[in-house]
């Protein structure tokens, strides 16, 4: 038996698959501890997973609530260095906090998110494998691929290149602040400086839960990169109340902005005015954003909920509209499940540009989203099998994949080689 650590963001897009991929390695007989703020505490109650709280004094109760609610009004580019500013006041509470704990706990191996690099040199301080888990598409450098957190399609032009080299460029510029935080502290541990930021992921394993055939083509990867596909665990969701019996047998579309950019109220009541007279039910999940009560004129033919047991539902749905988070997005994908994205901040934009590119469904930027433009996307998708025809061959690549099972047989592989 091995104790695994896990280090991710503290938000649901990070936490569901890292979680799940932490109970699959528990069902194996390995012991794991799931490193959190106190506001998390509750919601992995002690079973499989044991969580061990950081950052009381710097994150104390009530912090995550009032950072998703700013969050939830900010866009673009002020969302994403809200988002790093976040991201580098928790990078130096698990530099600080985390290699005693890790050393009284006995933990032996580390499970680090991608966002998260701080805690690979961790590992290397303490003298410990750690594995790197990606949740969203691989932030992994390579100049043909536009860089993670932007909208652009994939091309190989001359054009193309320039314009990604400057995004890589200003990517690592707003990161900067991180690496250095990561370099000074491996140099208080007599560590060699990281020179890129891809040298802070792992050169054991690196495991990516978005499947191939959703990312754009890559050359460059190391060896030890492999897509698994979606960490996918109904199981280890909380049970959610849902008035099943409401649904009629019409075809189901069911909308979803997530739990982090879900205060646009003209969103989600240009998508209930949108599908209004259409021969088919929609469930709208507000995501705890908002209350029923907050939208106007519902129609007859729209549920709207505050939370939805999401992987129930997209075993029943023929269309996903989506502010294209990674969860929602896979999990819908693998449920052969074509959308409608409306993406908004962070990851968002690059995943939207993924379902453009495989033909998995239609994007609308912001300046297209009025109920007119809605109404006659969902038609489009809808209609038209192709885009059902590609999401079905995404959800064959997934099952083919192995997701899970193939990320925990990964991580004990290079347990047993490390080993010899």
């Amino acid at each position: 038996m091995t104790h695994f650590g896990l280090i991710c963001p503290q938000s649901t897009g990070h936490l569901n698959p890292m979680v799940a991929l932490g109970k699959a390695l528990f069902k194996k007989g390995h012991q794991v501890t799931l490193f959190s703020v106190d506001d998390l505490r509750e919601k992995f109650p002690p079973s499989a997973i044991q969580v061990q709280v950081i950052g009381k004094e710097e994150f104390p109760k009530g912090t995550l609530p009032a950072f998703f609610q700013k969050l939830g009004h900010l866009e673009g580019i002020k969302a994403a260095l809200y988002t790093r500013d976040s991201l580098l006041a928790f990078a130096q509470v698990v530099l600080k906090e985390l290699p005693p704990i890790i050393k009284s706990h006995g933990i032996e191996v580390l499970l680090v998110d991608q966002l998260c690099p701080e805690a690979g040199s961790i590992a290397e301080y303490l003298q410990i494998p750690f594995v790197t888990t990606c949740a969203i598409s691989p932030l992994n450098y390579e100049l043909q691929v536009p860089p993670c957190f932007t909208d652009w399609a994939f091309h190989k032009e001359g054009w193309a290149l320039a314009r990604n080299r400057m995004g890589y460029f200003m990517y690592y510029q707003a990161r900067r602040p991180i690496h250095q935080l990561i370099n000074q502290s491996r140099r208080d541990w007599g560590l060699p400086p990281l020179n890129h930021p891809d040298d802070a992921f792992s050169s054991m394993a690196q495991i990516c839960q978005v499947p191939q055939s959703f990312e754009f083509p890559r050359h460059q990867l190391p060896p030890q990169f492999v897509f698994t596909g979606p960490f996918l665990d109904g199981a280890s969701r909380p049970h959610i109340p849902f008035p099943f019996e409401e649904l009629d047998g019409r075809p189901l579309i069911y909308a979803s902005l997530g739990t982090a950019h879900n205060l646009h109220r003209t969103l989600f009541q240009s998508i209930a005015t949108a599908v209004k007279d259409l021969d088919a039910q929609t469930v709208i999940s507000l995501g705890g954003g908002l209350n029923p009560g907050d939208l106007d004129d519902v129609p007859d033919n729209v549920i709207l909920v505050n939370y939805a047991p999401q992987l129930d539902l997209l075993q029943k749905a023929s269309l996903t509209i989506t502010h294209a988070g990674i969860n929602t997005t896979l999990e819908s994908l693998s449920n052969g499940v074509p959308l409608v994205a409306l993406p908004v901040a962070g990851d968002q934009p690059s995943v939207a540009a993924r379902i453009a590119w495989t033909n998995s469904g239609e994007v609308l930027p912001p300046a297209r989203r009025s109920s007119r433009d809605l109404r006659a996307t969902i038609e489009k998708v809808l209609h038209n099998s192709i885009y059902n025809q590609n999401a079905q061959r995404i959800q064959n690549d997934i099952e083919q994949a192995g997701g899970l099972r193939k990320a925990v047989e990964v991580i004990e592989r290079c347990l047993v080689t490390k080993s010899q």
